[in-house]
């Protein structure tokens, strides 16, 4: 049986990273520019926290699969940036690139987005060291898009083989 909710929130996630490269190529490099680069980003890990919440409720194997899964291990490091945002006054994605002269080869335009380091993402009493080793691993450092497009392949094969 298909679980609506499951479906719902693939399409919300799909959309919300449409959304966010749509952002990123039509903001300026300016900090208010970026807020809504961020606010984008913020919005995709709501998404894949939604979507891990509903099947860690509803799929008994899910946690065990997700543990022993790269797709799994950028899933989890995904809530570790969302709940920095969420407990900490972080900011948890920079730029970098972009053209800048002297020219440094290769030529990136526009703006790039990255997960900023685990260090400078703060911290919150709740044990969450787990989260962390799976951002350090496989979110920090690297393209936004990349590590949600991860995520929302790891969530739409759930979603269409009904992986349980």
């Amino acid at each position: 049986m298909t679980d609506e909710r499951l479906e719902f929130g693939t399409y919300g996630l799909r959309n919300s990273i449409t959304r966010f490269k749509n952002i990123k190529l039509t903001t300026s490099s300016s900090p208010e520019g970026f807020h809504a680069v961020e606010a984008a980003a913020l919005e995709c890990l709501w998404w894949c926290q939604m979507l891990n919440e509903r099947l860690e409720k509803t799929v008994e194997t899910y946690r065990e699969a997700r543990a022993l899964n790269p797709m799994g291990s950028t899933v989890q490091g995904l809530r570790y940036a969302r709940n920095r945002y969420t407990h900490s006054p972080v900011i948890a994605i920079e730029r970098v690139g972009g053209l800048s002269f002297p020219a440094a080869f290769p030529v990136s335009f526009g703006l790039r987005a990255v997960w900023r380091a685990a260090k400078h993402l703060g911290t919150d009493k709740r044990v969450s060291s787990d989260q962390e080793k799976a951002y350090v691993r496989s979110v920090q450092g690297r393209d936004v898009v990349s590590t949600l497009e991860i995520a929302l392949q790891w969530f739409t094969d759930w979603v269409a083989t009904g992986n349980r």
